[in-house]
This record gives structure tokens, sequence and C-alpha cells, in this order.
């Protein structure tokens, strides 16, 4: 069915893609003989075998028919560092938030010690040495702000739980003026 250069050819593209799948934390197959030949082989089927969704498609089709197995690779602990503590702890709210906004890796870490902090009511504080500091880089994000951040940055803005979570509670409750959105 193949040429030995185009099974080269799909065997560096499988490979490839597969690597991808895991390390993006998404479920990947095997890396054996068979599930090569089976995925190239329905991947073939959408014209552009060595595309990376021919190879998605393929994978998720011969999963739901329970024809090959797929595999989720363990998730990786995070260690928050005692420098990251400290210079959170040393951040002010705004840049809190400004760095969780733009930074993913800041953001991973944020989360990660966010995860460890959570107290017996459901609340988040972080403490490190001795200062407290929110989990919600949004907490201070008022009504005032909201009427004055533009809306394409607000529809941006609200796929993020903490944010979606405050602009509630400030539509709900008001903000800390009692203003309400």
């Amino acid at each position: 069915m193949f040429t030995e250069l185009q099974v080269q050819e799909l065997r560096i593209a499988f490979n490839t893609w597969r690597s991808v799948e895991k390390l993006d934390g998404r479920p990947y197959p095997e890396n054996s003989d068979d599930a090569f030949r089976i995925m190239a082989v329905r991947a073939a089927k959408y014209g552009a075998p060595e595309a990376r969704s021919a190879f998605t498609r393929a994978f998720t089709e011969l999963v739901a028919e329970g024809v090959i197995k797929a595999y989720k690779p363990a998730p990786q602990p995070i260690e928050v560092t005692p420098e990251f503590r400290r210079r959170v702890t040393a951040m002010s709210p705004s840049e809190v938030r400004t760095a969780y906004q733009r930074d993913p890796e800041f953001r991973k870490l944020w989360d990660a010690l966010s995860l460890e902090q959570v107290q017996a009511d459901g609340s988040v504080r972080l403490s490190a040495e001795g200062a407290d500091v929110d989990a919600n880089p949004y907490k201070n994000f008022s009504a005032r702000d909201w009427k004055s951040t533009p809306a394409q940055t607000l529809a941006r803005m609200m796929s993020r739980p903490e944010f979606r979570e405050r602009v509630e509670h400030i539509a709900a409750y008001g903000d800390q003026n009692g203003e309400r959105i």
C-alpha cells in the first residue's frame, strides 16, 4: 500500500505527532508497529496522512472503536521554590494579576502554590515569611474597572474562572465600594 519512502515519512510524522500529544498532556497511543500501521492506514483515508490533524482524527476514531488503547501521560508535580514564594510576597496585587495574565510559567507556579494553601472554609490564602497574599489576582477588580475596560479584553478575561467568579460577585453583591456592574 505504501512505498518504503512513504513508510519512513509516515513513521517520522507519527512519532512527531505522538511526542507532541504526550508533551501537551493529551492521550497518546503506544509506540508499536501495530498502532503505527493501523493509524497510518486510517490517516491515509483523510488525504494527507502526514498531517497532525489526520493522525489526531484517526487516533480519536480508533480509540472510540476500541481498536487501539489510549495512554495518558502521568502528571508532573510542580515544585514551588522558596524564591518564587518570596517573589510573590513582595509583589503588589496588580503585579500578581499582570504576571498571572501574561506569564504562563508564573500562572503554573501560582496555581500550584494556591492548591497548597486551600483552607478549611475553601478560601485560599498564601503566606510566605508572615505576609499574606490573596490567591485570586482579580480580588481588587471593581465595577469601575469593568466599565473602563474594553469589551474585547473583558470577553477574553471571562474565560478565566477566577475573573468570572469576581465579576459574578460584583454583579450580585457589588465591589469593595458597594458598586455593582
